[in-house]
């Protein structure tokens, strides 16, 4: 069996897909390192003129981003024609899974979760960066630590066909 690559990480175990692509862990081929997870773009916008560049921008934008909040962003960009995106691991559960399988928060741990968004989001924001897609699936609970952090931030960027910048009103947009 030949072990599949994206530039200098090595991908295992496949652990989803959704419309966009499908999400590894993976590993780099660099001793010591620890697991992270790669995203392999395979939709469609991929292929729209500028995708390969936009992507490169937002890794490198996105490195740059120190934010105990926000999953960070290690590498990305295009190997053999295939665009991938890879993550440090946070093997947290998101808040999403965890409201389906019946665990309702405190009222405290709510408030928590609301602090650690509205801190990272404002950390964004002062960037010029928007989320664009905050929702439960993006938002990572740790369990033990109650920590939290908020993942795709600002990925919508690279798929969208409009810009969108902070001074514009985003209700004003029929494509938000």
């Amino acid at each position: 069996m030949v072990e599949e690559k994206f530039g200098e990480w090595n991908v295992g175990e496949l652990l989803g897909k959704d419309v966009r692509g499908s999400v590894y862990r993976a590993t780099s081929s660099q001793a010591g390192q620890p697991p992270c997870l790669l995203y392999h773009f395979t939709s469609l916008s991929t292929f729209l003129a500028g995708f390969s560049d936009r992507l490169t921008e937002y890794v490198r934008q996105a490195q740059k981003w120190n934010h105990p909040n926000l999953v960070r962003v290690l590498d990305g960009g295009v190997s053999e024609g295939r665009a991938y995106l890879v993550t440090e691991g946070v093997w947290s559960t998101n808040l999403e899974n965890s409201l389906r399988a019946g665990n309702k928060p405190e009222w405290i741990q709510v408030l928590l979760i609301a602090m650690n968004l509205v801190s990272a989001l404002r950390y964004l924001h002062r960037r010029g960066v928007i989320h664009r897609d905050i929702r439960p699936c993006r938002i990572l609970v740790d369990p033990a630590t109650r920590e939290v952090r908020i993942s795709h931030a600002g990925l919508e960027e690279l798929f969208a066909t409009e810009t969108l910048t902070l001074n514009e009103n985003p209700l004003d947009r029929a494509a938000f």
